[in-house]
């Protein structure tokens, strides 16, 4: 294996080995220790990747998870083929499925919910873009009649987004994410009968618009 391609290596290891620490301890109970432990790497090794310690190991995992959010996010309100609230369902349920079963997003999540403090430059809850892209889910919606009349785009984006946060929270706090499938069915439930015109079926179930 080249040089360049086991530094490559062995910097995604401890990314690795950070997400399986930080998914299940607080930001302040992993040791620099563990790491090296758990990734294999000497205290040489592990410094050359990342010269703060913990700290820049953390910010990448938040960097990644936040790429994540936002790559799922992205292709689900691209999609011509869909309507605008089936994109926004849609990206829900997989996100979800994404926080129950990656370590990398139960990692970034809980460094952003319990240590935010120690990465300003790049803990956001949501980020900027979020309520930008879901208000033109939601525009998107309006323009192919399938929200409710009288629902205002911006205001409605701005408390789905929050919603997201405060269920995604809650079910980390509950279960560290072992039912996060639950919350994501009580918001589209919630999208179904609050924002959504009458008659409206998802795309994405297999069944047309009312």
């Amino acid at each position: 294996m080249a040089k360049q391609e086991r530094a490559i290596a062995t910097r995604e290891n401890i990314l690795q080995a950070g997400a399986r620490l930080f998914s299940r301890k607080h930001y302040e109970a992993v040791r620099i220790a563990e790491l090296l432990a758990e990734a294999s790497v000497t205290q040489g090794g592990f410094y050359f990747h990342f010269p703060t310690g913990k700290k820049g190991v953390a910010e990448e995992l938040i960097l990644r998870q936040d790429g994540r959010l936002t790559a799922v996010r992205e292709a689900a309100v691209a999609d011509a083929d869909l309507d605008g609230l089936s994109a926004l369902i849609l990206f829900l349920r997989r996100i979800v499925t994404e926080i129950e079963h990656d370590i990398v997003m139960q990692a970034g999540l809980r460094l952003v919910i319990q240590a935010a403090e120690n990465f300003p430059e790049v803990a956001h809850m949501p980020h900027p873009s979020w309520n930008a892209a879901i208000e033109g889910a939601l525009m998107k919606a309006q323009a192919d009649a399938v929200l409710r009349d009288g629902v205002d785009a911006v205001s409605t984006a701005r408390a789905l987004v929050l919603l997201f946060i405060g269920a995604q929270t809650s079910s980390f706090i509950n279960d560290q994410w072992r039912n996060a499938s639950a919350t994501a069915d009580v918001l589209v439930q919630f999208i179904l009968t609050s924002i959504a015109a009458p008659g409206f079926v998802p795309a994405d179930d297999g069944v047309t618009e009312a």
